[in-house]
């Protein structure tokens, strides 16, 4: 599993979840690590306290992250 961050590991699909909740997609293929680092300090403050976000997100999120995960691959990109 690939792991982001120096301050706090969190998985590439954890992040991607987190901007998914706040921007309705998934982070896209040319951001840096410090750009996704940056984005995760930014989001967990502002999902702090609002778990609702991350509930009505969930099934959409795991839909949506199953279909980038198959077109990556088709790609070649990982």
């Amino acid at each position: 599993m690939d792991m982001i961050g120096k301050k706090m590991e969190i998985s590439k699909k954890e992040a991607n979840k987190l901007f998914y909740a706040i921007k309705g997609q998934t982070i896209p293929l040319d951001w840096s690590e410090s750009d996704i680092c940056r984005m995760v300090d930014s989001y967990t403050q502002r999902l702090w306290g609002n778990s609702e976000r991350m509930i009505y997100t969930e099934d959409r999120f795991e839909k949506t992250w199953k279909e980038v995960c198959t077109n990556v691959q088709k790609r070649g990109i990982i």
